[in-house]
């Protein structure tokens, strides 16, 4: 059992909060409804903490983290399936945030509404809203599914951070090695590889040619070091130009989508798993299929994904099957072809894109720990055969010593 901090809305409007025991947070969702209370926020216990005084200072600006999105969209949700209406709720959200980030956000989103905007067009003028987060709750508000809508949001949200957190925690130890090694790297360079060159000149001996090498990059690293960090910056600006031109982003993307060994099928999986996930949360929310194609079209970056989004929308309003158009697409793979096929014969093409988002976000899991497993020995490898090649390049220049005649 652990311990969960928990505050809640009575039916009155007043507030409680408390602390409980239960097995899951879940669980402990469950037991605060069971009270006859609206849940606002239930955490661990262990994670209640006071905000530091720096992010408390009044009017200091933060952008929204994903854990804040995932904390807004959890307990909004939970609100208006209390059947608290909008504006009521998001002023409970407002008054109950310990966070001056999401404070200020209720504070903004209820705002426009009073104003007679939308939820999807208030949330388009924040920052950290993904397109897909704003085109679900967009395509809720249209079909009055809202809270489901952002029930299933949080889910996968939370799914999503969970995994993120264990990818950088995975990254860490590599890091660390890599680290390590280029500093040991740049100090062998810097500091111990220019004494050889002094005792060469003294000796007027003649260095081997890894040597000679070694020297010139020790050379260039303490005398041009500034030319590595310009560099870089002038191949980003160069890439991020590319990308303002339609024809090269075109190619940067075919190339990315189609073209590179291994890291295509990913990408392709990463962006078929984000559409089958919401096309089964809209069609779950009575969206039908033909709307449900329109409103993911904007969800992909990929104009070619797009483009092939809107072909099949418009071949599905003249009366084909999704799972033939599917097959016929340079985009689709086969197993997601399949599935389709599969939920348009038993009727349950929810089920269908779940089972697909379900399928493939599991393989892209497997696939980036598969990537981290293999990353550390990598790493190891490349560092040792780095510091292996200067100190053989330096032993090399020792041993010639031996030939000079005295």
């Amino acid at each position: 059992m652990e311990r969960f901090f928990y505050k809640a809305l009575k039916r009155s409007g007043e507030e409680e909060e408390g602390v409980i025991e239960a097995a899951s947070i879940e669980a402990a969702i469950q037991w605060v409804k069971g009270q006859g209370l609206i849940p606002v926020e239930v955490e661990p216990a262990s994670q209640k903490r006071r905000l530091p005084f720096w992010e408390t200072l009044k009017g200091k600006k933060r952008k929204t983290s994903p854990q804040q999105i995932l904390l807004f969209t959890r307990q909004l949700a939970s609100l208006l399936k209390g059947g608290l209406a909008m504006d009521r709720a998001l002023k409970v959200l407002s008054d109950s945030m310990e966070d001056p980030t999401l404070r200020n956000l209720c504070n903004q989103i209820l705002q426009d509404i009073e104003k007679g905007a939308s939820l999807s067009e208030s949330l388009e003028k924040r920052g950290g809203f993904s397109s897909m987060y704003i085109t679900l709750v967009r395509a809720g508000e249209s079909s009055g599914t809202l809270e489901e809508v952002l029930e299933h949001l949080s889910s996968y949200l939370e799914e999503e951070l969970k995994a993120k957190k264990e990818i950088l925690s995975a990254l860490i130890y590599p890091s660390l090695l890599l680290g390590a090694g280029l500093i040991s790297a740049y100090l062998l360079l810097v500091l111990v590889i220019p004494r050889f060159s002094v005792i060469f000149e003294d000796l007027g001996q003649a260095m081997p040619l890894p040597t000679k090498i070694m020297l010139s990059i020790s050379l260039v690293v303490r005398k041009a070091w500034w030319t590595f960090p310009l560099g870089i910056v002038g191949l980003m600006a160069l890439f991020k130009y590319s990308l303002t031109r339609a024809e090269w982003r075109e190619r940067w993307e075919r190339l990315l989508l189609y073209k590179v060994p291994l890291v295509s099928v990913f990408v392709r999986k990463r962006e078929i798993s984000r559409f089958s996930r919401a096309m089964a949360i809209l069609l779950r929310g009575g969206v039908p299929l033909s709307r449900a194609l329109e409103l993911v079209i904007e969800i992909s970056p990929f104009e070619d994904v797009r483009r092939e989004l809107q072909r099949i929308t418009k071949e599905i309003k003249k009366g084909r099957n999704l799972s033939t158009l599917t097959r016929e697409s340079h985009f689709f793979l086969p197993f997601c072809t399949h599935m389709i096929s599969v939920g348009e014969e038993t009727g349950s093409m929810d089920e269908a894109f779940s089972n697909v988002a379900s399928t493939y976000e599991e393989d892209i899991r497997e696939s980036t720990t598969r990537f981290l497993n293999l990353l550390e020995p990598v790493i190891i490898l490349f560092m040792g055969l780095l510091i292996g090649s200067m100190v053989i390049s330096m032993l090399m220049a020792i041993f010639s010593i031996n030939d000079i005649g005295f």
